[in-house]
């Protein structure tokens, strides 16, 4: 990457002139909007599946609460009808009866509550699935009628954006394919990539070089590529700015 640092900063200041010409036209802010809004619904989703796994959770478990509940009821009425038929022999089997009866009708109780407790639950999961299919579709409309404005913008700007596209395709052709995978993968850490010197001062952290490199950086040093071992920038230097000469 370093013995093509020139070439590789001509491609970096065409892209850049990409980015300007995409935020002078206003297709960059569309661009961001709709990405926040495919952040927020992609959230949306997300939250929506979460729900819906518990919505079913809770159905199922409402199933077995309503199972165990005409379990209890069966219970509680044999104990009744025992007791009312007088179908015992002994006072222990009184009071084993009427406990019993207790018993159950206290899970009974706890039972109605449990139940009435996930009904309400499954309530507020499908309301709360309907307000978020409403949010869902809501930012599905902005982002259609965003996409729209970004296809009208971008048509307005087709012919520069094609004239830079072919610059940028031009350029890539002389830089060696490791050089330019090196040059991307940096690029989604840290943009610029790379900068100038100026007055022996980084372009990219404004550290000056010889406090860097121990030593005063030259023009005459130029091919060598400097890292800057502050930012992890490499570093151009010329004896004219690059800009000023494309």
């Amino acid at each position: 990457m370093k013995n093509n640092i020139k070439k590789l900063l001509e491609l970096q200041l065409l892209e850049d002139e990409i980015s300007v010409l995409e935020k002078d036209s206003g297709i960059r802010d569309i661009k961001n909007q709709i990405d926040s809004l495919k952040r927020n619904y992609n959230k949306i989703t997300e939250k929506m599946q979460e729900i819906f796994d518990q919505y079913k959770k809770t159905q199922i478990q409402l199933v077995k609460e309503k199972e165990a509940f005409s379990s209890i009821e069966k219970q509680i009425k044999e104990c009744e009808d025992h007791l009312y038929e007088g179908s015992f022999k002994k006072m222990k089997t009184l009071n084993s009866l009427q406990h019993d009866l207790e018993v159950q009708k206290i899970k009974r109780e706890e039972c109605a509550k449990e139940i009435s407790r996930l009904q309400n639950q499954i309530k507020i999961d499908k309301l709360n699935l309907k307000n978020l299919k409403d949010k869902s579709t809501e930012i599905k409309d902005d982002i259609q009628k965003l996409n729209k404005e970004l296809l009208v913008k971008e048509d307005m700007t087709k012919d520069e954006l094609a004239g830079i596209n072919l610059k940028i395709q031009s350029a890539k052709k002389d830089i060696p394919k490791d050089a330019l995978n090196e040059y991307y993968f940096k690029r989604q850490k840290i943009y610029p990539v790379i900068v100038e010197c100026h007055d022996g001062i980084c372009g990219g952290c404004n550290m000056q070089l010889s406090i860097i490199f121990n030593h005063t950086v030259t023009h005459g040093e130029e091919s060598q590529g400097f890292v800057c071992e502050n930012c992890g920038r490499m570093i151009y230097i010329s004896s004219e700015p690059l800009c000023n000469k494309m």
